[in-house]
This record gives C-alpha cells, structure tokens and sequence, in this order.
C-alpha cells in the first residue's frame, strides 16, 4: 500500500468532495473536463453555503420610470450578489431593466443545463432586454441560475464546420441569471384575501402591509415566545408566505413581492422577501428562534416599514398629518423612526398617527442611542395593534448632542431595550451623563 493510501485509509469518504486524478499517461477525454469542472462547482457551492444563503450586497429593486418621470411597466436591478441556499452564487455585474409582460399562457422555455462538455446547446443572440410574465395576482420577483455557450468560438474552430461542430465549439461556458414571477396562491391569504382588490392609496397599502407580514413569518414568531417548545411538531416549511406556497426552487433567492391589481403593477415591496445572509434554520432552533433566518427577518421587518411608511407619506392623494396607524397596519416593527409634520417637511402628527392606541408620554431620546436600539429591537416580536388588552408602546423626540429636538419620533415595543445605565466622570460633575429615557 502506497504512503498516500495509508494515511488515507482511516478516513471517511461516504459523500466527500470529487477530483479528478490526473497522472502522467492517463489519456483524458471531454468527459474527464467535465467532471473536473463538476468537481470545482460543488466546491465552490460548500464553500458559499457556509457563508449563508440570501442576498449579500445590492440587487435593489425598484419601479422603472422614463427619462420624464412616468412609471415604466418594469423594474430596474442594481448589481449585486446573493446565494442561493444549494450554494448557487447568484452575481449580477451591471445594473438591468426587467421588462414585465402580460401573461400569454406560453411555458417558458427550458434552460439549457449545466452547460459541460458533454451538452452543447444554442449560443446567445445579442444581449435581449429580460423579461418576467405576470398576472393579476400576488407574486413574487425570483433569480436563479443560468446555463448557456458563449457566441465566441474556442481557438482552432473553424465557423465553416458542421452545425453540431459550431455549436458545441464555444470558447465559454457562461453562468448568467434567468428571473421568473412565482403567483403565491389567494388561498394563503384566508380571509384577507378581499382587501387585495382595493386600489385605493391606503387599501393599497394595507394589502401591502398584510403580504409583507405574512412573508415575514406571521404570528409565529410571537406565539413561539410564549410557548417555544409548543410547536416544535410544526415543519419549517410551513413558516412564512414563500415557504407555504412552496414557489421557491433551492437554487433561487426572492427579490422582492410584487402585487398586481387589473390596473397592473399595485405595489412592490423588496424587504417583504428580502433577506441579509444568514445561516439556514433547523428544528432544533425551537420554531426559529434565535437563529440567523429570524434576525435577518427582524432586520428585514424594521426595513419594511420604513420603506412603506416613507412612500404612504409621500403619496400625492395622501394627508400624512391626517394619517392613522390603525386604518393602514395592523402591526408595528418593534422599532420605527417617523418624521413629524412641519412647515418645511411632510410628515404624521404623532398624536393622530397613533389615535386609538396605548402610548407613552412623549419624552427625548439622544440621537446617538438610536443605532444600538434599533439593532438590539430586531430580535423582538411586532406590535400587534388590535391585541387586547392594548400593548403598549413608547414614544420619544429625537435631539441631537446640541439638547434641540430633531423633526423625528422613535416609536418601540414595551420592552425595547433602553439604555438605562447612568455613565459618571468622577472628575468633573458637570460632564456627568445621566440615564436617558
């Protein structure tokens, strides 16, 4: 037995990682190349999936407008990267315009493969606009993976050979991205279902605010905190909007959920399925919690509604003053910062805003704990506004180093972790810093 064999013996290899052995006077063929570059991708593949799936940098979506500011019946891309949770590193360098097209009941059609050297298939035309099908549902933007030849040809192929000589003669094999709508189906909804055909600015908006909650998980994040062992028979597929509906493939990350009235495109909301990379979940994190899928929807939650709420009150048919938080949400993020009305700004006034509901007296938070409060809160429950009894919830006046409040109020949960601890200079009393609340 060889040294190599030897030290190799009391390993374990059911399922380990694949190379190809070269040595000297082995004769190599197309299919040794493949497997070689077979080999490579699912290394890369264990390596990304260890870093977590979800989107890692850009990839923002947004409603396309005209060089005149007119919406455009698509969306527009930044570049970015995400991974998909087989390990799919999803890269888009530039930013693209995705052209949204009715429906015409035609399958898409299918994707080339993986694109080795045992599979030629047709090379890429030119660099056409994508586009994604969509009807009057909600649904939900997906990126995945794609395989294709590149139109160049490999050194020494002649463009005078045979069809199936050019075709598998490329020089590259090109890993791109294909983006498709996924319909959730109405029956996920219950009986919110009906306020999805309201096209009113707030029906809009509440319909909005119903999908996202769903996507997010729900009420399960709450009633795990009261009861963290009593669900464990439930199975994590079951958990959220997406994984209900079972439309997401392994190899896909959601982009953003769109909602689609006979009018076109209603609303589209990117934080509702976007989420930060985090590690899977597993059964044994008691329903989610504590792991990285629930702080990346946490985080996802808080910037979901802030989103939302800027767009509310900056609609044209929209009083922002006038506005209440009861008539457009159902539950609060436990962490919000909202800009108050003023001469110069849009905004809410705090009292009507939050008609109805039990809150604190005002009081003033320094600006330079509004960071670590805003991440500490992402690990709590939302606000559920129509709970009994009410729960409760803080308010506070933002100001900066200066003591001058700012035109901003931070709203939080009942148990938003505030800081409490007095820091003292021992040397000069008036450089004290007491508790602020």
């Amino acid at each position: 037995m060889s040294a190599l064999a030897e030290a190799a013996a009391p390993g374990y290899f059911d399922g380990a990682l694949r190379a190809v052995n070269f040595f000297g006077g082995r004769l190599l063929s197309g299919r040794d190349m493949a497997d070689e570059q077979a080999a490579s991708a699912a290394r890369d593949a264990a390596i990304a999936s260890a870093a977590g799936t979800g989107i890692a940098r850009g990839l923002v979506v947004t409603r396309a407008r005209s060089a005149n500011g007119s919406l455009l019946n698509a969306v527009d891309l930044s570049p970015g990267t995400a991974i998909a949770p087989d390990g799919s590193v999803l890269r888009l360098a530039a930013a693209l315009r995705i052209a949204l097209v009715p429906d015409d009941s035609h399958a898409p059609a299918a994707p080339l493969g993986p694109g080795e050297f045992r599979l030629c298939g047709p090379k890429p035309s030119g660099n056409p606009t994508p586009s994604v099908q969509y009807g009057t549902a909600l649904q939900v933007l997906l990126v995945g993976p794609a395989q294709a030849l590149s139109a160049e040809q490999a050194p020494g192929v002649s463009g005078e050979g045979g069809a199936a000589l050019n075709r598998c003669g490329a020089r590259w094999r090109l890993s791109g991205l294909r983006f498709r709508l996924a319909t959730i189906p109405g029956a996920l909804l219950g009986s919110d279902a009906p306020l999805f055909n309201d096209s009113s600015t707030l029906g809009r908006h509440r319909a909005r605010h119903l999908a996202a909650f769903a996507a997010l998980g729900g009420n399960v994040v709450a009633e795990a905190l009261a009861d963290p062992l009593g669900g464990l028979d439930n199975p994590l597929r079951a958990y959220g909007l997406l994984d209900a509906a079972g439309v997401v493939a392994d190899n896909e990350v959601p982009l953003a959920l769109f909602g689609w009235q006979p009018g076109g495109l209603a609303w589209l909301d990117m934080w509702a399925v976007r989420r930060s990379l985090h590690a899977p979940a597993s059964a044994a994190d008691l329903l989610l919690l504590g792991s990285g899928r629930r702080a990346a929807e946490g985080e996802a939650f808080i910037r979901q509604f802030a989103l939302q709420i800027a767009e509310l009150i900056n609609a044209g048919d929209v009083l922002p003053a006038g506005l209440q938080a009861a008539s457009v949400f159902r539950y609060l993020p436990p962490v919000g910062v909202l800009p108050l009305a003023s001469s110069t700004r849009r905004g809410i006034d705090a009292d009507t805003f939050f008609a109805g509901l039990a809150v604190s007296e005002d009081d003033f938070l320094d600006g330079a704990l509004l960071e670590p409060l805003w991440r500490g809160a992402a690990m709590l429950p939302p606000i559920n506004l129509t709970s009994e009894p009410a729960q409760l919830i803080w308010r506070f006046r933002l100001r900066g180093d200066d003591g001058n409040a700012s035109g901003a109020l931070l709203f939080g949960h009942r148990h938003l972790p505030l800081p409490a601890a007095s820091r003292e200079n021992r040397a000069r009393f008036d450089h004290d810093r007491y508790p602020t609340f």
